[in-house]
């Protein structure tokens, strides 16, 4: 949710029994989610009808998502189940249904995040619903926001792989990362998101090893900043544990955060048109 950014290049790394795979597809999981919101446009007059029931209407879109998504369906038919089906090419147990379940909400809403902030300027100057979804999921497809996630998977997975901290971070910070995971623009000294996750994710003894290599990357950076560790580090973990391909963290956080998109965009309708247009001022040299 705040810094990051997605893996460039393809190959394996393996260490401690598991294999990290990086590979860049060519259609990965958040574009599945930005192609199903182009295709499925519905006329203005057709959508007033279905926004009369919010909650009927979001939660119908984002179960339309989660199926667009690559990959095998779900026998059961709740949104965690189906994602967690399409994210790990497995069922879900039911240790593994709470995790999900959690991500997914921890993920839903968070103040005015880039991306919330541009699907309302959208519907702010009258924009379709899915016009302001696309505006706020093009914010989102970032390397310090949406697709954070992706570059902590990357730097927890040296770490696993048998990678020193140090090395991992240096990986990073060279390609202008910053440190993926770790450090908030409202979270000085603990992001309660990724610290409810991490507890969580201590209950399941697979995740033992990916847990591992996150408290030594948390130690490191403690010790030389006061970066706390954030939801995208908590993601990673989960990624890491349960095999998730690489992007699974953005996607998971793309579909959670489409309801939070959805509340503020219907909200912003209800606003004075236009209230998010600011007005420039010129600060140059004046003209000849």
């Amino acid at each position: 949710d705040d810094i990051g950014a997605p893996a460039q290049h393809s190959g394996h790394r393996e260490g401690g029994g598991k294999k990290c795979s990086v590979q860049t597809a060519d259609f990965h999981h958040n574009g599945g989610v930005e192609l199903q919101i182009g295709v499925q446009f519905t006329p203005w007059f057709e959508l007033r009808q279905q926004l009369r029931n919010p909650f009927l209407y979001c939660h119908r879109e984002i179960a339309q998502l989660v199926a667009a998504l690559p990959g095998g369906r779900s026998s059961r038919a709740g949104i965690a189940e189906s994602l967690w089906r399409k994210l790990t090419g497995r069922e879900s147990r039911s240790v593994e249904l709470r995790l999900a379940t959690m991500a997914l909400v921890l993920s839903v809403d968070h103040d005015l995040a880039a991306s919330t902030f541009a699907g309302r300027v959208a519907a702010s100057a009258g924009a379709h619903p899915y016009a302001a979804m696309i505006s706020a999921l093009a914010a989102a497809d970032s390397s310090r926001h949406g697709s954070a996630s992706v570059a902590a998977w990357e730097m927890l997975c040296a770490v696993h792989s048998g990678q020193s901290p140090e090395q991992a971070i240096s990986h990073q910070l060279s390609r202008g990362n910053g440190i993926p995971g770790f450090g908030h623009r409202i979270y000085r000294r603990q992001d309660p998101r990724a610290k409810a996750l991490l507890t969580a994710l201590q209950q399941a003894p697979e995740y033992r090893p990916a847990l591992k290599a996150a408290a030594a990357l948390i130690a490191v950076v403690h010790s030389r900043t006061n970066y706390p560790a954030n939801i995208d580090l908590a993601l990673a973990v989960l990624m890491l544990g349960s095999g998730m391909r690489e992007d699974a963290g953005q996607t998971l956080f793309t579909v959670a955060r489409s309801a939070g998109w959805l509340a503020h965009i219907m909200g912003e309708y209800r606003q004075k048109p236009l209230r998010l247009r600011p007005i420039g001022e010129y600060t140059g040299p004046m003209p000849a």
